[in-house]
């Protein structure tokens, strides 16, 4: 039937057997607790009211959705799902299930919550990771901004996530697949990703004048109509790539005196920076590291660094596209192949 829940329930487990509940009928914020386990079946739904209120979702055990799971109605008409109490934890359906959550917060010291890899999720808020969690993503997440705070882990695996607002990484990121972001996104802190891609939309280093490093140990992409900055304020941020560069879009290191972020090219294998003819590649200070092999700058880039190129020992430069540059260092061992 149409059950609707009104007041602060409590429940051991909670099993969404047939037709569709809904927490709250009104304004009123609501506190829904699962002690156990939720379960909604399959023919099935469980729904935030629509209406202008956000509420809240706390499930002590695990979480089997195979109908539908829509806690995030409308703008304004949210529901929040906590995961508490340390224990393991799983968030796991069927594919024909429908999953839109708006935030999804795994409670401080609450181990170790599996999304299960035939769930299809939607995050239209924030991922928040606390203190002492994990979580383990055996399905493509698309979040708003996502929060890792202190001792708090990601294990994203092998997959592509998406994020579309401000992102925090204050704990640990395991990722052998690539982040991509698309919207207005906020660097915050000390970030570490295989892969980056930035998708759409405007992607910025740090958003104050504390100086972030930021790392991508496998390849930067900076995809057609999107853009990559540095933030506008008197700092100097620091970016370091382990693979290729590839800018298709915008790439802006040097917004203003004193505005600046480093493009630093590391680790032993050969490297590329390349990009299409219509990109816009400004970059400050492009330092090639010691014994980071041969990085070739391709010829379909414009690409200008106003403050030094730095090629140090055991690295060749190979320049296929006209460089426009501050100051040049070449130190002993390092080579520039100015090829045109």
């Amino acid at each position: 039937g149409t059950v609707t829940l009104l007041a602060e329930d409590n429940f051991n487990n909670l099993n969404i057997a047939g037709g569709s509940t809904t927490i709250g009928n009104s304004t009123t914020s609501r506190n829904i607790t699962v002690k156990g386990n939720l379960t909604v079946n399959s023919g099935t739904g469980l729904y935030t009211y629509n209406g202008g209120v956000v509420n809240n979702l706390y499930v002590y055990g695990d979480i089997t959705n195979d109908g539908t799971l829509n806690l995030s109605r409308a703008a304004g008409r949210y529901c929040n799902l906590y995961i508490q109490s340390d224990q393991p934890h799983s968030i796991s359906g069927t594919t024909a299930a429908v999953n839109t959550l708006y935030s999804l917060i795994l409670s401080e010291n609450s181990n170790t919550t599996t999304l299960n890899f035939n769930m299809l999720t939607s995050l239209s808020g924030t991922l928040n990771i606390k203190n002492g969690t994990t979580l383990i993503t055996q399905t493509v997440i698309s979040a708003g901004s996502v929060t890792i705070e202190t001792g708090g882990t990601w294990n994203a695996g092998a997959l592509n996530h998406t994020a579309t607002g401000s992102w925090i990484d204050d704990g640990t990121l395991i990722s052998t697949g690539t982040i991509s972001f698309t919207g207005t996104v906020s660097l915050i802190s000390e970030n570490n990703f295989n892969n980056l891609t930035i998708t759409g939309g405007t992607t910025t280093i740090r958003n104050n004048t504390t100086s972030r490093t930021v790392i991508v140990k496998g390849n930067l992409s900076v995809n057609s109509g999107s853009i990559l900055y540095t933030y506008n304020g008197v700092v100097t941020n620091n970016l370091y790539v382990r693979g290729n560069l590839y800018n298709n879009g915008s790439i802006n290191f040097v917004r203003n005196t004193n505005r600046y972020c480093n493009l630093i090219i590391e680790t032993d294998q050969p490297h590329s920076i390349s990009g299409s003819t219509a990109t816009l590649s400004n970059f400050y200070n492009l330092i090639l590291s010691e014994t980071s092999n041969t990085t070739t700058c391709n010829l379909n880039m414009r690409a200008r660094f106003s403050g030094f190129l730095n090629i140090k020992n055991s690295t060749i430069f190979n320049s296929e596209t006209a460089i426009a540059c501050g100051n040049v260092t070449i130190e002993t061992g390092g080579i520039w192949d100015a090829m045109i």
